[in-house]
């Protein structure tokens, strides 16, 4: 335990979320809290924050700047900023943005696409039974 407690602090990983249009507007006052090292934009949550309709990607002005925003604040502050998103290739683009820590789809979404390349491949699309028991 002593050796844990001396070290804990540089071990564990503070990420704060962006999620609401209230993190935007004070992401200055929260990203220059020390100790912070990502903060990590939910689109989804934001959209709807922002009283749009939730979407990983948006090209409304108000999202576009409010996204830019929380990343431009985090580097100023030293911090990594992340995001959420839906593939590659849109990964591929927010790194090249600048962004730093990044969740591409989920668990359930990979499975879901990896499970309709697979019933694809085999020629089982819909209205075909894949099982029969």
């Amino acid at each position: 335990p002593a050796t844990y407690y001396a070290n804990a602090n540089e071990e564990i990983l503070v990420v704060v979320m962006a999620e609401h249009i209230k993190a935007v507007e004070a992401a200055d006052e929260i990203l220059s809290v020390p100790g912070i090292d990502a903060v990590f934009i939910g689109p989804n949550d934001l959209h709807n924050s922002m009283g749009l309709k939730p979407t990983f990607e948006s090209d409304q002005k108000e999202v576009v700047e409010a996204i830019s925003h929380i990343r431009q604040t985090a580097r100023k502050h030293g911090v990594a900023p992340g995001i959420h998103v839906l593939d590659a290739a849109t990964a591929q683009r927010r790194i090249a943005e600048g962004f730093q820590f990044i969740a591409v789809a989920s668990e359930a979404g990979m499975m879901l696409s990896k499970a309709r390349e697979i019933a694809t491949t085999l020629g089982l699309g819909s209205g075909r039974v894949v099982a029969k028991y």
